[in-house]
């Protein structure tokens, strides 16, 4: 019942200023690569027949909140050359959003030559929009992620001393200064200073000066084992002091050998955390279990959180513009069942800068609540 509670209590925050009133049925454009070719065991099948399973969720709650939708159900393996064409994107444009396909391929394949003018979410993995201005993609790159962390470690750790740290030879020079750039101006007000690790002498310039109130913050391209081993412990001598993790330590810090207390105080920058112990989790869980008498992946969760958010924000702005990311905003638009989601402009579209701080315990990600 809690966890009822909770996506009650999520929805009417979401649309806390809408009319009371019935709204037009939000129609909805879904894009599933399925493989029904390979069987129903299929990884990659099973895993679209999960996303499918969370959108269905996610409209039948909106529906009992006075947001009904009309979802368009299509599979974009079968359909690829009419989403392509003339008639396809004018077929989707009659739609309010538009979500999928899946693939950087099928994505790219799709945004040329004739422009789609609505809301287009790349749901499942980065993808840089280039014709359609209206792109929205909600796993961002890395360079954008490191914004969102940057936002999410002033929000949690607000007296914490910030260090950039980067290497002395970067593989992207220009994009190393340009994020760097943008870190700075980000974490204005914030105690911030910059390091180089020095690959020859396998040390930093200037020295790390950790304390009670230390933190570290890396950045830019991958860090040798060396340098990895040698910053996560020299951070970490401290009682309060943290490490932050870059994007590809998940996999290299299990070579590291770090005691345990000092594990503790390892931090990752996640996209997806699933909380088994969060009500709204819970509840979601229970109910998706049943309606397909097995346990749903990460992919039911994801499918949920993205119609949510979508068609909630768009019931009450089709522009999608006031989610739009501002410095002064440092709390997430939207905390969902797996994923934080925080739009913010790209040039060209949008993507998602949301990030969400975690440890890890064995194979699970555990959610940080500073």
């Amino acid at each position: 019942m809690n966890g009822l509670r909770s996506i009650s209590l999520l929805l009417l925050s979401i649309v806390s200023f809408k009319v009371t009133a019935q709204h037009s049925p939000v129609k909805v454009a879904v894009l599933l690569p399925f493989h029904a070719e390979k069987g129903a065991n299929d990884a990659f099948n099973q895993a679209m027949l999960d996303y499918w399973l969370g959108i269905q969720t996610a409209a039948e709650d909106l529906g009992t909140n006075g947001i009904p939708c009309e979802i368009d159900l299509r599979d974009f393996k079968t359909d690829s050359l009419f989403f392509c064409s003339i008639a396809g994107k004018l077929w989707l444009n009659n739609h309010d959003l538009i979500l999928g396909p899946v693939y950087p391929k099928q994505l790219k394949s799709m945004d040329q030559d004739y422009t789609i003018t609505k809301p287009w979410v790349a749901p499942l993995a980065p993808y840089a929009f280039q014709s359609a201005s209206n792109g929205i993609s909600m796993f961002a790159s890395d360079s954008v992620r490191l914004l969102g962390l940057a936002s999410e470690i002033q929000r949690c750790y607000p007296r914490h001393k910030i260090a950039i740290i980067s290497p002395d030879k970067p593989k992207n020079a220009a994009q190393c200064q340009k994020t760097e750039a943008q870190l700075f101006r980000l974490l204005e007000g914030s105690s911030v200073s910059k390091h180089i690790w020095k690959t020859s002498s396998k040390s930093l310039s200037p020295a790390l000066s950790t304390g009670s109130d230390s933190f570290l913050f890396v950045y830019t391209d991958k860090f040798t084992p060396e340098a990895q081993s040698y910053l996560s412990k020299r951070a970490l001598d401290a009682t309060n002091s943290y490490a932050i993790g870059q994007f590809d330590w998940l996999d290299a810090q299990a070579a590291v050998s770090l005691p345990v207390d000092q594990k503790n105080r390892m931090l990752y920058p996640g996209n997806v955390v699933l909380d088994f112990l969060d009500s709204t989790v819970s509840y979601l869980a229970q109910r998706m279990t049943v309606s397909q008498w097995g346990e749903p992946s990460k992919y039911a969760y994801l499918g949920y959180d993205h119609l949510l958010f979508l068609v909630s924000h768009f019931s009450v702005s089709p522009s999608l513009q006031p989610l739009y990311f501002r410095q002064q905003q440092l709390s997430p638009t939207f905390q969902g069942s797996i994923q934080n989601i925080r739009l913010t402009p790209t040039g060209h579209g949008m993507a998602n800068a949301g990030i969400r701080l975690v440890r890890i315990e064995g194979e699970y990600q555990i959610p940080v609540n500073p």
